[in-house]
């Protein structure tokens, strides 16, 4: 039941997603950066080794060595079937 209040709380929060080799960037809705970070700190997904919640609205998700952005992007699938990073 937790779990899924924290998908509630990533759907409402983000907007888009993007990366590079070593950091996931989440943008967010305005004032929801630090209930997306807490989402995804708490959902135990393998890639991530941490998350930083900006001020306002991004989250910086740092990838664990040898993970990729599209990695996490297939293991937040899995846990959100309504997440589209498109």
């Amino acid at each position: 039941e937790s779990e899924r209040h924290f998908i509630q709380d990533f759907l409402r929060g983000y907007v888009s997603v993007d990366w590079n080799d070593s950091v996931f960037v989440v943008r967010t809705f305005s004032g929801h950066s630090d209930s997306v970070a807490l989402a995804i700190d708490s959902m135990g997904l393998d890639e991530v080794l941490g998350t930083v919640s900006g001020r306002d609205n991004v989250v910086f998700i740092a990838l664990k060595k040898g993970a990729k952005g599209e990695d996490l992007v297939k293991s937040l699938k899995e846990k959100i079937p309504e997440f589209d990073p498109e």
